[in-house]
């Protein structure tokens, strides 16, 4: 059977793997019969070029991939960013303004090369260790160049209290969202995976119809929403679950392989 008329851009955590486990050999082995017969696969992720490309290396990734959850468009093969989408200068003030209301919790900037710590280290460390990534800590002061995003890091049950305080602000020029049970992130006013998804698909002159998206948190919705078809695994919230053509099995078991069958079975 021929895929190529299907584009696969996929969620890596929770969806492709289970950081730190290795990919299911279910997803490597139909990946590659996916790209053998014509198919294209991309990721679309938080992560950052490095992070993500711990995983890249051992896919047969062959379109530019979705990082820093929409901020950036980066191609492996040519190594350069093709897209990039900033956060406005004075975002600097709403990071004083969240961490003078949460000193405790994390906060991490991240530029097209490297991730800094602008706060106390302690979440970044605790739960950011899974991406195997070196960090640079810096007083926020001191660092002059652009960004593409900031990443709170704390304990589950504080997400909501600092998810509802950022929203308060009405700050009209970043956006924020939920991106996983640790984080809550801010993002250039419009960037999403969702405009990615589009932005990329105009790059590759590929029809957003043939277009299949599979991730399993908010920060994948409007991801979801913009692909022709959408899917998520069966551990995802119940209500990215019902706005989804298709729900596949568990994420641990091989969930980019349940989607493969899906396409081999439309036709």
């Amino acid at each position: 059977m021929s895929f190529k008329d299907y584009l696969i851009v996929s969620d890596i955590d929770g969806t492709l793997l289970n950081a730190p486990n290795p990919i299911p050999l279910r997803n490597l082995q139909a990946l590659r019969e996916f790209t053998n017969h014509g198919g294209r696969f991309a990721l679309a992720t938080g992560r950052s070029v490095d992070s993500a490309g711990q995983y890249v290396c051992q896919l047969p990734v062959n379109a530019p991939c979705i990082l820093f959850n929409g901020a950036g468009i980066y191609d492996y093969t040519k190594q350069r960013l093709l897209v990039a989408q900033y956060l406005p200068d004075h975002f600097r003030e709403y990071v004083r303004v969240i961490l003078e209301r949460f000193p405790s919790i994390g906060a991490q900037l991240h530029d097209p090369e490297t991730m800094y710590i602008v706060s106390d280290p302690y979440y970044v460390k605790k739960y950011l260790v899974v991406e195997n990534i070196e960090f640079v800590q810096m007083e926020l002061e001191a660092l002059s160049q652009k960004f593409l995003k900031l990443v709170l890091v704390m304990d589950p049950e504080m997400v909501e209290d600092v998810d509802k305080f950022v929203h308060m602000q009405h700050w009209e020029d970043v956006s924020f969202c939920r991106s996983g049970p640790y984080y809550v992130e801010m993002l250039p006013l419009g960037t999403n995976k969702g405009t990615a998804l589009r932005q990329l698909a105009q790059l590759l002159n590929h029809p957003i119809s043939q277009v299949v998206a599979i991730g399993d948190f908010y920060n994948d919705l409007q991801m979801l929403q913009a692909a022709g078809i959408s899917a998520t695994v069966a551990e995802a919230p119940e209500d990215i679950k019902q706005l989804c053509n298709v729900v596949t099995g568990s994420f641990e078991n091989g969930a980019l392989a349940d989607l493969i069958t899906y396409l081999k079975q439309r036709g």
